[in-house]
Protein backbone atom coordinates (compact mmCIF):
# COMPACT_ATOMS: atom_id res chain seq x y z
CA UNK A 1 0.00 0.00 0.00
CA UNK A 2 2.71 2.55 1.02
CA UNK A 3 4.58 1.82 -2.37
CA UNK A 4 1.37 2.21 -4.44
CA UNK A 5 0.72 5.47 -2.74
CA UNK A 6 3.92 6.74 -3.23
CA UNK A 7 4.17 5.30 -6.40
CA UNK A 8 0.96 7.26 -7.55
CA UNK A 9 2.24 10.87 -5.61
CA UNK A 10 5.22 10.44 -7.58
CA UNK A 11 3.48 10.24 -11.42
CA UNK A 12 1.43 12.44 -10.46
CA UNK A 13 3.96 15.21 -9.34
CA UNK A 14 6.20 14.38 -12.28
CA UNK A 15 3.65 14.20 -15.01
CA UNK A 16 1.66 17.99 -13.81
CA UNK A 17 5.84 19.47 -13.50
CA UNK A 18 6.31 18.53 -16.64
CA UNK A 19 3.23 19.82 -18.08
CA UNK A 20 1.80 15.93 -19.53
CA UNK A 21 -1.52 17.08 -18.08
CA UNK A 22 -3.47 20.19 -18.62
CA UNK A 23 -6.62 20.92 -16.81
CA UNK A 24 -7.33 23.62 -19.44
CA UNK A 25 -7.11 21.48 -22.18
CA UNK A 26 -8.79 18.59 -20.76
CA UNK A 27 -12.09 20.66 -20.92
CA UNK A 28 -11.87 22.86 -24.16
CA UNK A 29 -14.66 25.46 -24.35
CA UNK A 30 -16.85 24.70 -21.09
CA UNK A 31 -17.00 27.99 -20.05
CA UNK A 32 -18.25 29.21 -23.46
CA UNK A 33 -21.03 26.52 -23.29
CA UNK A 34 -24.44 27.51 -21.72
CA UNK A 35 -24.93 25.12 -18.47
CA UNK A 36 -28.51 23.73 -20.00
CA UNK A 37 -26.94 23.10 -23.63
CA UNK A 38 -24.06 21.12 -22.34
CA UNK A 39 -26.61 19.18 -19.84
CA UNK A 40 -28.24 17.87 -22.79
CA UNK A 41 -25.68 17.56 -24.82
CA UNK A 42 -23.87 15.73 -22.30
CA UNK A 43 -26.39 12.63 -22.31
CA UNK A 44 -26.26 12.68 -26.31
CA UNK A 45 -22.06 12.38 -25.68
CA UNK A 46 -22.07 9.50 -23.56
CA UNK A 47 -24.05 7.36 -25.62
CA UNK A 48 -22.14 8.73 -28.70
CA UNK A 49 -19.26 7.69 -26.81
CA UNK A 50 -20.83 3.80 -25.09
CA UNK A 51 -21.37 3.12 -29.29
CA UNK A 52 -18.63 3.90 -29.78
CA UNK A 53 -16.49 1.96 -27.21
CA UNK A 54 -18.54 -1.18 -28.00
CA UNK A 55 -17.92 -0.94 -31.63
CA UNK A 56 -14.16 -0.81 -30.97
CA UNK A 57 -14.36 -3.32 -28.99
CA UNK A 58 -16.22 -5.41 -31.56
CA UNK A 59 -13.62 -4.32 -34.20
CA UNK A 60 -10.74 -5.29 -32.13
CA UNK A 61 -12.77 -8.54 -31.68
CA UNK A 62 -13.06 -9.59 -35.05
CA UNK A 63 -9.44 -8.35 -36.00
CA UNK A 64 -8.16 -11.33 -33.45
CA UNK A 65 -10.90 -14.20 -33.59
CA UNK A 66 -8.74 -16.37 -32.25
CA UNK A 67 -7.98 -14.59 -29.35
CA UNK A 68 -9.58 -17.68 -27.30
CA UNK A 69 -7.19 -19.92 -28.87
CA UNK A 70 -3.86 -17.57 -27.90
CA UNK A 71 -5.40 -17.00 -24.54
CA UNK A 72 -5.01 -20.60 -23.80
CA UNK A 73 -1.57 -20.90 -24.93
CA UNK A 74 -0.63 -18.30 -22.48
CA UNK A 75 -2.08 -20.40 -19.64
CA UNK A 76 -0.60 -23.39 -20.62
CA UNK A 77 2.82 -21.21 -20.63
CA UNK A 78 2.20 -20.63 -17.43
CA UNK A 79 0.76 -23.69 -15.76
CA UNK A 80 4.46 -25.30 -17.40
CA UNK A 81 6.43 -22.62 -15.90
CA UNK A 82 4.63 -23.24 -12.50
CA UNK A 83 4.75 -27.15 -12.63
CA UNK A 84 8.48 -26.88 -13.89
CA UNK A 85 9.32 -24.62 -10.54
CA UNK A 86 7.31 -26.38 -8.31
CA UNK A 87 8.96 -29.92 -9.14
CA UNK A 88 12.51 -28.75 -9.19
CA UNK A 89 11.99 -27.09 -6.24
CA UNK A 90 13.63 -23.95 -8.09
CA UNK A 91 13.82 -20.19 -6.02
CA UNK A 92 12.15 -17.66 -6.69
CA UNK A 93 9.77 -19.53 -9.35
CA UNK A 94 8.21 -16.79 -10.64
CA UNK A 95 10.88 -15.53 -12.66
CA UNK A 96 10.13 -18.56 -14.65
CA UNK A 97 6.44 -17.64 -15.56
CA UNK A 98 7.80 -13.45 -16.05
CA UNK A 99 10.39 -15.07 -18.13
CA UNK A 100 7.62 -16.49 -20.53
CA UNK A 101 6.01 -13.34 -21.23
CA UNK A 102 8.43 -11.96 -23.49
CA UNK A 103 8.53 -14.61 -25.29
CA UNK A 104 5.10 -15.04 -25.10
CA UNK A 105 3.96 -11.78 -26.59
CA UNK A 106 6.20 -11.96 -29.63
CA UNK A 107 4.77 -13.61 -32.91
CA UNK A 108 5.39 -16.75 -34.43
CA UNK A 109 8.43 -14.87 -37.14
CA UNK A 110 9.89 -12.95 -34.15
CA UNK A 111 9.77 -15.41 -31.36
CA UNK A 112 13.35 -17.01 -31.25
CA UNK A 113 14.76 -13.42 -31.79
CA UNK A 114 12.81 -12.30 -29.04
CA UNK A 115 14.29 -15.05 -27.07
CA UNK A 116 17.74 -14.91 -27.89
CA UNK A 117 17.53 -10.71 -26.66
CA UNK A 118 16.10 -12.00 -23.68
CA UNK A 119 18.64 -14.71 -23.07
CA UNK A 120 21.55 -12.04 -23.56
CA UNK A 121 20.16 -9.23 -21.49
CA UNK A 122 20.05 -11.13 -18.34
CA UNK A 123 23.32 -13.08 -19.31
CA UNK A 124 24.52 -9.12 -19.50
CA UNK A 125 23.06 -8.03 -16.34
CA UNK A 126 24.21 -10.96 -14.91
CA UNK A 127 27.97 -9.88 -15.64
CA UNK A 128 27.28 -6.47 -14.72
CA UNK A 129 25.93 -7.24 -11.64
CA UNK A 130 28.77 -9.73 -10.76
CA UNK A 131 30.75 -6.82 -11.02
CA UNK A 132 28.64 -4.30 -8.75
CA UNK A 133 28.28 -6.98 -6.01
CA UNK A 134 32.40 -7.98 -6.31
CA UNK A 135 33.30 -3.91 -5.35
CA UNK A 136 30.08 -3.57 -2.86
CA UNK A 137 30.11 -6.92 -1.55
CA UNK A 138 27.77 -7.52 1.82
CA UNK A 139 27.33 -3.31 2.66
CA UNK A 140 24.15 -2.79 2.35
CA UNK A 141 23.71 0.26 2.53
CA UNK A 142 25.86 0.80 -0.82
CA UNK A 143 22.96 -1.02 -2.58
CA UNK A 144 20.62 1.26 -0.83
CA UNK A 145 22.10 3.92 -2.86
CA UNK A 146 22.54 2.11 -5.80
CA UNK A 147 18.93 1.09 -6.04
CA UNK A 148 17.42 4.57 -7.29
CA UNK A 149 19.68 5.12 -10.17
CA UNK A 150 19.50 1.35 -11.26
CA UNK A 151 15.70 1.76 -11.12
CA UNK A 152 15.51 4.97 -13.34
CA UNK A 153 18.31 2.96 -16.12
CA UNK A 154 16.27 -0.31 -16.19
CA UNK A 155 12.77 2.16 -17.04
CA UNK A 156 14.53 4.32 -19.59
CA UNK A 157 16.44 1.73 -21.13
CA UNK A 158 13.59 -0.74 -21.65
CA UNK A 159 11.65 2.58 -23.81
CA UNK A 160 14.56 4.63 -25.12
CA UNK A 161 16.57 1.78 -26.05
CA UNK A 162 15.51 -1.59 -27.06
CA UNK A 163 14.46 -4.48 -25.12
CA UNK A 164 17.91 -6.30 -24.72
CA UNK A 165 19.61 -3.04 -22.79
CA UNK A 166 16.42 -3.00 -21.09
CA UNK A 167 16.38 -6.32 -19.91
CA UNK A 168 20.32 -6.19 -18.95
CA UNK A 169 19.18 -3.14 -16.85
CA UNK A 170 16.46 -5.23 -14.98
CA UNK A 171 18.37 -7.70 -14.32
CA UNK A 172 20.98 -5.41 -12.56
CA UNK A 173 18.26 -4.26 -10.06
CA UNK A 174 16.76 -7.60 -9.21
CA UNK A 175 20.20 -8.29 -8.10
CA UNK A 176 20.26 -5.11 -6.24
CA UNK A 177 17.09 -5.47 -4.77
CA UNK A 178 17.66 -9.10 -3.64
CA UNK A 179 20.96 -8.22 -2.08
CA UNK A 180 19.00 -5.54 0.28
CA UNK A 181 16.81 -8.08 1.22
CA UNK A 182 19.28 -10.39 1.67
CA UNK A 183 22.57 -10.99 1.22
CA UNK A 184 22.86 -13.33 -1.58
CA UNK A 185 25.77 -11.78 -3.45
CA UNK A 186 26.48 -12.68 -7.24
CA UNK A 187 24.44 -15.82 -6.70
CA UNK A 188 21.33 -13.74 -7.28
CA UNK A 189 22.10 -13.14 -11.04
CA UNK A 190 22.68 -16.67 -11.62
CA UNK A 191 19.26 -17.66 -10.43
CA UNK A 192 18.08 -15.61 -13.10
CA UNK A 193 20.00 -16.36 -15.54
CA UNK A 194 18.38 -20.03 -14.65
CA UNK A 195 15.12 -18.80 -14.13
CA UNK A 196 14.83 -16.55 -17.50
CA UNK A 197 16.03 -19.44 -19.62
CA UNK A 198 13.64 -21.94 -18.57
CA UNK A 199 11.13 -19.42 -18.47
CA UNK A 200 11.73 -18.61 -22.01
CA UNK A 201 12.26 -22.03 -23.16
CA UNK A 202 9.21 -22.72 -22.16
CA UNK A 203 7.18 -20.16 -24.36
CA UNK A 204 10.11 -20.43 -27.62
CA UNK A 205 8.90 -24.59 -27.74
CA UNK A 206 5.19 -23.97 -27.02
CA UNK A 207 5.61 -21.53 -30.04
CA UNK A 208 6.70 -24.07 -32.27
CA UNK A 209 4.70 -26.65 -30.95
CA UNK A 210 1.63 -24.62 -30.59
CA UNK A 211 1.70 -21.25 -32.94
CA UNK A 212 -0.85 -18.71 -32.46
CA UNK A 213 -4.02 -19.00 -34.27
CA UNK A 214 -3.70 -16.03 -36.14
CA UNK A 215 0.11 -16.87 -37.75
CA UNK A 216 -1.37 -20.28 -38.68
CA UNK A 217 -4.54 -18.03 -40.79
CA UNK A 218 -1.58 -16.76 -42.56
CA UNK A 219 0.16 -19.88 -42.97
CA UNK A 220 -2.34 -21.63 -44.28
Amino acid sequence: MLSGVAALFVILTTWIAFGMVNPAQSRPHVAAVPALALGVRSASWAGQGLRGRLRSIQAKLDAQPHWIANSARAAVAAGLAVLIAGVFKLEHGFWIALGILPVLRASDATGPRTFLQEQGGTLAGCIISATLVALVRSHREAYWMVIPIVAFVAAYLSTAVGFLAGQAAFTLFVVVLLNILTPLGYRAGLMRVEDIAIGGTVSLVLGFVYPTRHELGHKG
